[in-house]
């Protein structure tokens, strides 16, 4: 995390707290020339425009009043989206029995992407159900193969 993003996650954070939202990712990123500070909440159910529009309101008095950041930046508060990256242990827990996307650094058992139901997380490893060729395996992954898990959405 670089300073804006450290500071910034430090003034969110209560804010989320007091709306029982989960401050899920603050990232600073500079786009077409164009700086973002993007906050990305969530909570059990999913967020609201409602959600966003109200921390997004109470956080950039904040960021005005302590004026750190020296670029013109364009706020952006939304949702981690449908198919969110699952980013902490946390997240890949409150994810089982989800239909997942799942990268590898190296391919194993012939595949280096797999989609699957995630069925359990324990001791860094995950274990997934996928159909493949209309037969239905399972797939064990420990956490330091995998270079990304994502939620997925399955056709």
């Amino acid at each position: 995390m670089n300073n804006y993003e450290e500071k910034t996650f430090l003034l969110a954070s209560p804010i989320c707290a007091k709306h029982n939202l989960d401050l899920v990712e603050v990232s600073w990123v500079k786009e077409y020339n164009t700086f973002f500070l993007r906050i990305i909440i969530d909570k059990e159910g999913g967020i609201t425009v409602d959600d966003a529009t109200v921390v997004s309101e109470e956080l950039s008095p904040l960021l005005d009043k302590e004026d750190f950041i020296k670029e013109e930046y364009m706020l952006e508060v939304s949702s981690p989206g449908v198919e969110r990256e699952l980013k902490t242990d946390k997240d890949i827990t409150s994810s089982i029995g989800e239909y997942v996307h799942i990268s590898l650094y190296a391919k194993k058992d012939g595949f280096k992407e797999i989609e699957g139901y995630l069925r359990s997380f324990e001791n860094d490893e995950i274990m997934i159900e996928a159909n493949i060729k209309g037969r239905n395996k399972s797939f064990t992954f420990n956490k330091k193969e995998i270079s990304k898990i994502r939620l997925a959405i399955k056709f």
